[in-house]
């Protein structure tokens, strides 16, 4: 279970808050669908659950993130990958190895796991996002939509207790954000959650809780 206690966000060119006292608890196999308008501060809302604000971005935060009743706040974004996982809206913020089974396979080396539980997972997640054909493709070669479902892929492999993604449906065909949702649907049923903040109405089909930061 994930609480958000009474954060507020506030950029240091700006005399107002962007976000004030926003309070939710996400539970256990449930899905929270961020909805606003551009500039409401959505992608900011994931920044701040995630640590990249204020630990990579400057902006002040105040409140709290809760984990299972174990204070977020402080830890460093890479500790916390494992169990809260941000997925950026542009997948060139993090493509950095030069084709798609080297992302995986360090990404998964970078929490510390086993070789053998590295190869099932590269396979799981293969099979899930359909990138077999693509694993030793240069990534700078391959298009936004696939590179966004290589990036998917990294953060399903890591298999966080809860996964933020920002617009990761824009880009990609009508199959691949299906079978997206068909992932999503599994990931979910082993008491996963999941913030998303996406235009497409295609997230009804997971039956979200709404939060609407620009009311």
């Amino acid at each position: 279970m994930l609480q958000v206690k009474k954060l507020s966000l506030r950029y240091p060119e700006s005399d107002i808050d962007l976000l004030t006292d926003i309070s939710f608890t996400l539970n256990d196999g449930e899905v929270l669908w961020l909805k606003g308008a551009n500039g409401a501060g959505k992608t900011s809302l994931l920044y701040a659950i995630s640590n990249v604000i204020p630990q990579s971005i400057s902006c002040s935060r105040t409140g709290d993130i809760v984990l299972y009743d174990e204070l977020m706040n402080e830890v460093p974004v890479n500790k916390l990958i494992p169990k809260i996982s941000l997925m950026l809206s542009n997948p060139h913020w993090e493509l950095f190895f030069s084709t798609p089974e080297d992302e995986i396979v360090f990404a998964l080396e970078n929490i510390g796991l086993a070789d053998a539980e590295i190869k099932d997972r590269v396979s799981s997640v293969c099979a899930a996002f359909n990138l077999e054909q693509f694993m030793k493709f240069p990534s700078n070669k391959l298009s936004i939509g696939w590179q966004k479902m290589v990036i998917l892929a990294v953060h399903a492999a890591i298999m966080p207790k809860v996964l933020l993604l920002d617009e990761p449906f824009n880009g990609l065909s009508e199959t691949n954000i299906n079978r997206v949702l068909d992932w999503l649907k599994s990931y979910l049923t082993k008491g996963n959650s999941v913030i998303i903040a996406e235009h497409s109405e295609k997230v009804k089909i997971l039956n979200p809780v709404i939060l609407d930061i620009s009311k």
